[in-house]
């Protein structure tokens, strides 16, 4: 909880996190199995339960995000950016003007 604080402040730090996950702007369901994934405690099996989705279904997506983004959840050293990315994308979509508003 006191990271997702300290991520919805803006700032350098909270928009290079946000970035990371740009690419899967405009892929929702990459989003929401990142989500899952993380959620799922980086299991698979428990990912795949969440979005009521087959396993094979969560490892397709993922290796698609890691494509887009660079971010590989096999890769230890990225799964602190893939816990924290989340949160920052979504703070900073938040402040995001809405189209035509």
């Amino acid at each position: 909880m006191l990271l997702e604080c300290q991520l919805s402040r803006p700032g350098p730090a909270r928009d290079g996190l946000a970035a990371l996950l740009a690419p899967l702007a405009g892929r929702p369901e990459l989003l929401e199995t990142l989500r899952a994934f993380q959620a799922g405690g980086f299991d698979r099996r428990r990912a795949a339960a969440l979005p009521r989705v087959h396993p094979n279904t969560v490892d397709y997506r993922l290796r698609k995000a890691t494509a887009l983004t660079g971010l590989d959840p096999a890769r230890g050293g990225d799964l602190s950016m893939l816990r924290a990315a989340p949160a920052a994308f979504d703070a900073a979509a938040r402040e995001r003007p809405t189209p035509g508003g």
